[in-house]
């Protein structure tokens, strides 16, 4: 046995072995710090999308509320019949007395005539000062789209913010709009409700990009089109608003939003939320977090050194000796001097060592056992395969001879040859019984063939096309073929199956048939 290795013998190795060990540590160090990186991007991320939802749902909210107040409003207009147009005034002015009272947001209701001849003109206008008319809105925007689309709502801007909602009213040839002004008071309620704890704020603009309603400041002048901010800039080309972009009420600074069109008129809800105020109480545990990781990053690189220095020369003593038994050298012994689990580790591949020093010598013996033990079934298989073939050839002889014994070819006279056919004739056997009739016609120069079908298992159609086939090759060799020994049944069998056996002359016995051969042949039989 060899001399069992050291930690003395293998100290060159301790440099470079500790700083593979202490690269690790700080790899894995690294490699945490970027884990935990790219975790805080992605809550990040996480809390960009969560924010962005959160505006969806604020801006579908708003909308669904602004479309349900305005049809609230539309409701009562649709419900007036073109039959006003040619009303008394009185009747005219109780309709939309009526409509009036529907909503205390209501200031005024009008119904404006559309036929040819009045199109535009003021049939009445009421409000809460008194009943006017004479009026032409012929080339109001309101009157003209109500009239091509069916329905309208427009914004107008006077003392108060106003919505216009007007609707086409038809029956026959009347045909007139009907118009109600809106405060919108009720609008800057509803916005006020979609503000946010974290400043998060909504507003309505139109497909220009002009703000119509905003919850802070109720405009009592045009506003200007908003196209430098790029969240109204991208619902006014109809696309989706960016990731985050400057708001509108945060000039300069970021902010997330999301927008969301109005069922009921041409306008959109955008709500925005500030990127600042989302960030605010994230930022700062955030960057806690990576600066514990990547002061637990140094003291892992501090205990990888220590680490380094305590295990690489019995790791290197470890690996030399697993080098070594894995090479074959099983008699090679790993000794250590430290008392810890490299030590339990070195004597496990001690005990593996002996295992398989032991599992090869019994692998040997094995082995040759085995080695025996083929050669002599080799043996026996040689013997048994020698066995077979001889047992091959004799049954080759025994199915040529009973072959040659179910279709002979006797000659009984000089120029004459019975074929007796027994069994089954299948088209293998047809074959031969072709082949065996032309090498005895050739061979005895016979002028006359008898095939004697008494012994034939079954006729058909297939067995009475082989019997044609021999009949046709003996014509062309120059003899004569003689069918005998057809019973009432195989008669019956051969006429309902409809076969020709035109080629033969027919006998119903054997001793018929030699007559018959006799009479071809101008020879007959003489007692003696």
């Amino acid at each position: 046995m060899e001399r069992p290795s050291t930690g003395k013998a293998s100290r060159p190795r301790l440099g470079r072995l500790g700083r593979g060990i202490l690269w690790r540590f700080a790899f894995f160090a690294l490699l945490s710090l970027a884990i935990m990186v790219a975790i805080t991007l992605y809550a990040a991320w996480r809390t960009l999308q969560d924010a962005r939802g959160l505006q969806e749902t604020m801006a579908l909210w708003t909308a669904k509320a602004l479309d349900s107040r305005l049809t609230e409003v539309e409701y009562p207009l649709s419900a007036l019949s073109p039959e006003l147009l040619d009303a008394p005034q009185e009747e005219v002015q109780e309709e939309l007395t009526e409509v009036l009272r529907h909503s205390r947001a209501m200031r005024r209701v009008t119904l404006v005539d559309a036929r040819e001849q009045e199109r535009g003109k003021e049939v009445l206008s009421l409000d809460y000062r008194g009943v006017y008319s004479g009026s032409n809105y012929l080339n109001e925007v309101w009157f003209r789209k109500a009239l091509s689309q069916g329905r309208y709502i427009a914004f107008q801007l006077k003392v108060v913010p106003l919505a216009i909602v007007a609707r086409a009213i038809r029956s026959g040839d009347r045909e007139g709009v009907v118009a109600a002004w809106v405060e919108l008071d009720w609008a800057y309620d509803l916005l006020r409700r979609a503000r946010t704890e974290r400043g998060g704020y909504a507003y309505v603009v139109d497909r220009i990009g002009q703000v119509l309603l905003h919850e802070e400041t109720r405009f009592t002048s045009p506003q200007r089109i908003r196209t430098d901010i790029a969240g109204i800039q991208a619902v006014v080309q109809g696309q989706p608003l960016p990731l985050y972009y400057t708001g509108l009420n945060w000039p300069g600074e970021p902010v997330i939003g999301a927008s969301r069109p109005l069922e009921q008129a041409d306008w959109t809800v955008i709500a925005e939320q500030p990127l600042a105020a989302l960030f605010r109480e994230f930022l700062p545990l955030a960057l806690g977090f990576v600066v514990v990781l990547l002061l637990s990053a140094i003291a892992a690189v501090v205990v990888g050194l220590y680490i380094s220095r305590r295990v690489a020369a019995p790791i290197s003593l470890l690996r030399e000796g697993a080098r070594r038994i894995g090479a074959g050298d099983l008699e090679h012994r790993i000794l250590l001097r430290t008392r810890n689990e490299l030590t339990d580790l070195a004597e496990e591949f001690n005990r593996m060592a002996e295992g398989l020093q032991e599992a090869r010598a019994r692998q040997e013996a094995w082995g040759r056992e085995l080695e025996e033990r083929v050669q002599e079934r080799t043996a026996e298989l040689r013997r048994a395969l020698r066995q077979i073939q001889e047992e091959a050839v004799v049954r080759e002889n025994l199915l040529r001879t009973i072959r040659e014994m179910s279709s002979p070819v006797i000659p009984v006279m000089e120029g004459i040859l019975v074929m007796p056919i027994v069994g089954a004739l299948d088209s293998e056997r047809a074959r031969r019984v072709i082949e065996d009739l032309l090498s005895g016609i050739e061979q005895r120069q016979a002028r006359v063939v008898i095939l004697d079908i008494t012994g034939l298992a079954v006729v058909d159609t297939a067995v009475a096309q082989a019997l044609i086939e021999a009949a046709q090759a003996a014509r062309l060799l120059g003899a004569q073929p003689i069918l005998v020994g057809i019973s009432p049944e195989v008669a019956e069998t051969l006429v309902h199956l409809g076969v020709e056996l035109s080629a033969f002359r027919t006998a119903a016995t054997l001793q018929e048939g030699l007559k018959i051969a006799l009479g071809l042949l101008r020879r007959r039989v003489i007692p003696l």
